[in-house]
């Protein structure tokens, strides 16, 4: 049996607008000066190959594939105490689940990604899971203006998805509302709960 001590994963999921990089950005700095060493897997949407075909499912794919690849590198380092991943495989499921519901062409394809990310919760889902949410309204005028996902459709409708999803993970996760709560409460409180899940862990 190995004595293998991986990184502790914490997976950031929610609406878009609700405050997960920004929220990444204070941890890094807070955890750092604690002495931990962090690894901050980004968002794939901001690194895929922008000569794919925008909202493709090509594209889809390949912003899934990024972020698994980052994991299992992040996950098998000796050289981090925790990986903070903004968006990863939970999400991934809840985000193309979101977009199998808009689909009528590539149902099949959606389907059976769903399918396989599904089968990998058993190895790669995190030790942690917050989960932002923000009222559409909110979300909106933080983005500045409405747009193809930040809109109160699209966003009522994934944080409709995301609450029945949670119901039936196995994994421990929180809630944060960010709705009212200021860039610094809204890290002060992801900063205690995962140091309280760390410390059941060890």
């Amino acid at each position: 049996m190995s004595n293998t001590k991986y990184p502790f994963m914490v997976e950031f999921s929610g609406s878009p607008e609700a405050g997960k990089t920004t929220c990444i950005k204070n941890l890094i700095n807070r955890f750092t000066l604690r002495g931990l060493k962090v690894c901050y897997i980004v968002e794939s949407a901001e690194i895929v190959d922008k000569n794919i075909p925008y909202a493709s499912f090509e594209a889809h794919l390949s912003m899934r594939f990024i972020t698994l690849n980052q994991i299992i590198e992040a996950k098998y380092s000796s050289e981090y105490d925790i990986i903070l991943i903004d968006r990863g495989l939970i999400d991934g499921i809840v985000f193309t689940l979101q977009f199998l519901s808009h689909r009528v062409d590539s149902c099949y394809q959606y389907t059976e990604l769903i399918n396989f990310l599904d089968s990998l919760k058993c190895c790669l889902s995190p030790d942690f899971l917050l989960i932002f949410k923000a009222s559409p309204d909110v979300s909106i005028k933080r983005k500045g203006r409405e747009g193809r996902i930040v809109n109160n459709n699209f966003l009522e409708e994934y944080n409709t998805l995301l609450d029945d999803f949670k119901k039936s993970l196995t994994i421990p996760y929180e809630v944060i509302d960010t709705s009212s709560y200021s860039k610094e409460i809204v890290a002060d409180i992801a900063f205690n709960l995962i140091m309280s899940e760390m410390s059941k862990s060890r």
